[in-house]
């Protein structure tokens, strides 16, 4: 009886669908002081086993961006912003190499039963430290 108990639960859980969760985040993506200007922006949250893309969005000349999108989860959203950048640790280097760079929303700032929640980067310096 007991397992047939558990075994209805698991399938209930199993089926029940996530909650939106909305998110803004704003920043600004700098190279060495520079700002990185009109860079694609991906806001992401990454799962267990994948990660998914929950919306994008662009620097503007100053390299500020502002991105906000809802997702459907049924765990607090782990989430994360990640651009594609070109930044050469050296300044005499005439090549430099296409790197993805990501920075996650810290776990304590993440909200999920309010269901909403709103994060500042402030700046993010994507060089290499030397």
């Amino acid at each position: 009886m007991y397992l047939l108990i558990l075994f209805f639960l698991l399938i209930n859980f199993y089926t029940l669908e996530g909650r939106y969760q909305y998110i803004t985040v704003t920043g600004r993506f700098l190279c060495k002081g520079e700002p990185l200007k009109y860079i694609d922006v991906e806001l992401k949250d990454d799962d267990l086993l994948d990660w998914e893309l929950i919306t994008t969005g662009i620097t503007d000349y100053k390299g500020v961006f502002t991105i906000s999108g809802k997702h459907e989860e049924f765990l607090p959203l782990r989430p994360y912003v990640e651009v594609l950048v070109a930044c050469c640790k050296y300044e005499d280097e005439d090549f430099c190499e296409f790197n993805f760079f990501k920075k996650f929303v810290p776990f304590y700032k993440v909200t999920y039963f309010g269901s909403k929640t709103f994060y500042d980067f402030g700046d993010i310096e994507v060089a290499q430290p030397q």
